[in-house]
């Protein structure tokens, strides 16, 4: 069970930072697509990163609204073997046996890589023009057939569908073992649970959310928006599906903005924090989605997913809805009863913050009354979180106190953040990214020059500003050989908690930043 974007990424082949497409017009890998990816899978390992890789889907073979179909190497136009754009999906076309000759030999070159944790073969086959039910099936199908082959460790199939449309008998396949939920709309925790109970009830297969957000098209920006993203976090905690958060815009589409860019993203980078720190160390393994009892006239609306031992319940203001996101001051008297399995009578609950994902005071022993346990939840504002598990003592156990967590690094010479770093850097306000290495030295003194920073075009001699607090700033001087590459900015590196620096750039001094980017060491 994960609830940190920063665990799981999903990610299409054809991404174009990591090579674009990976096969020729003739079906064979492309070499130098493959050991990007190569090198990205090791680099994601090592920092405990699993990949769900997407191997193809709706923008790879349309030709209406946005698509890659004028790069695809199998369009006819680039000397591809496919004579429409739906060849793959065609049973037994010479574009559908190279590429699934394709996909095996891509397989087989990632099975020993440990962090993949799923292969999507197709993603939302049903929004390709021309593609039918039966067709998209067949292609699942054989994709699964051969990457089972190739994949000695033994990975599940996943595959998606949009919400638009339907292929309603395509995840009753066996070819699938993990289906997909891609839910959009501003009342998206609504929509998180209902979608994924009924995918649970439909199909008895696990539920991934592959995808999500307040709008599938553009980014959801009024002020109390943060809050509809909190609640679908919530949500998916409560959910009964494999993972949460997913945020199509937020995690990265974002970042492709002219007007969001990274700021946008980084607003929302500790979002899922609180639900990770409730879960940690909770068991999901037979978890299941809960029924509820409402009374009538109920200020609150949520769910629970648990158990005959544990069972974890969230619940909101229920008038907080888009596009506004109102709250209600001081919700009480609420109560939330749930059909909870096996027959253990005693019961405690303790009660959480969803702000921090610590516990707050008030625990208390509960009765099962029949089949139903009812919690009285305590006066909240937004949404309140709570975990009821078996106490048979009937006393009660205090929960446990957090450790401490680093709030404040000092630093007082270059020592930790010496060595070699490497990161994806964005530019604030313009469509620009590239990756960036800096070195720096140790025991450097201010007024030296302690390391450089290079692009594959450009480096730069790094010489020490000042050390402020968390913060080595440094000033650009001597550019080192290339063209098209300018020194006089301002860099600041600040050492995070978690061992990463954030980079943040001035290309002169305003003290605006005009890039910025996390660093970690290879």
């Amino acid at each position: 069970m994960f609830y940190n974007s920063d665990h799981v990424l999903r990610i299409g082949v054809d991404n174009f930072l990591l090579g674009g497409y990976g096969y020729a017009n003739t079906g064979e890998i492309n070499e130098k697509w493959a050991q990007n990816w190569d090198t990205f899978l090791t680099q994601a390992e090592a920092h405990g990163l699993y990949i769900v890789p997407v191997f193809t889907g709706w923008a790879n073979w349309n030709t209406t609204g946005y698509n890659t179909w004028k790069d695809n190497p199998f369009n006819p136009s680039n000397g591809g073997p496919a004579q429409n754009n739906i060849a793959i999906f065609q049973e037994g076309s010479p574009a559908q046996k190279l590429y699934l000759g394709w996909a095996e030999k891509v397989a087989t070159r990632w099975q020993n890589h440990k962090n993949i944790l799923a292969w999507e073969v197709l993603c939302e086959g049903n929004l390709i023009t021309g593609v039918s039910e039966q067709a998209g099936i067949a292609f699942t199908e054989h994709m699964a057939e051969v990457i089972r082959a190739a994949d000695s460790n033994h990975r599940p199939i996943t595959a998606s569908l949009a919400d638009l449309g339907t292929w309603p008998n395509y995840y009753h396949t066996d070819a699938i073992d993990l289906i997909q939920v891609h839910p959009y709309t501003g009342k998206l925790d609504r929509l998180i649970i209902g979608e994924v109970h009924n995918e649970l009830a439909t199909y008895n297969k696990p539920v991934l959310i592959g995808e999500s957000g307040l709008d599938a098209n553009s980014p959801i920006t009024p002020p109390n928006a943060q809050i509809g993203i909190e609640h679908a976090i919530w949500a998916d905690v409560v959910s009964g599906a494999l993972d949460g958060r997913a945020l199509w815009v937020e995690d990265g589409v974002a970042l492709f903005s002219s007007q969001l860019r990274s700021i946008y993203v980084n607003k929302y980078a500790d979002a899922e924090l609180p639900a990770s720190r409730f879960t940690n160390g909770v068991d999901f393994t037979g978890f299941k989605p809960l029924n509820l009892l409402y009374q009538a006239g109920t200020k609150i609306w949520g769910a629970a997913v648990g158990d005959e031992d544990m069972v974890l319940g969230w619940f909101r203001d229920a008038s907080s809805e888009p596009p506004d996101w109102k709250l209600l001051p001081g919700i009480q008297g609420q109560t939330a009863t749930i059909l909870v399995p096996g027959s253990a009578q005693k019961w405690q609950v303790d009660f959480y913050d969803t702000k921090t994902g610590y516990a707050l005071p008030g625990s208390a022993m509960l009765t099962r009354q029949g089949n139903y346990v009812t919690v009285a939840l305590p006066e909240f504002t937004d949404d309140i979180a709570f975990k009821l598990y078996v106490n048979s003592t009937g006393a009660i156990v205090p929960p446990p106190t957090p450790a401490p967590e680093t709030t404040s690094i000092t630093l007082t010479n270059t020592d930790p953040e010496a060595g070699q770093w490497v990161g994806t850097v964005f530019q604030v306000n313009a469509d620009w990214a590239a990756v960036l290495h800096v070195n720096i030295e140790p025991g450097c003194k201010v007024g030296s020059v302690c390391g450089k920073s290079a692009f594959d075009w450009c480096s730069i001699d790094l010489v020490l500003n000042k050390i402020d607090g968390d913060t080595l700033v440094f000033d650009e001087q001597k550019v080192s050989s290339m063209s098209n590459c300018a020194a006089g900015g301002i860099a600041h590196l600040r050492l995070q908690p978690d061992g990463t620096i954030l980079l943040q750039f001035d290309v002169g001094t305003s003290g605006n930043f005009d890039y910025s980017g996390v660093l970690h060491q290879p």
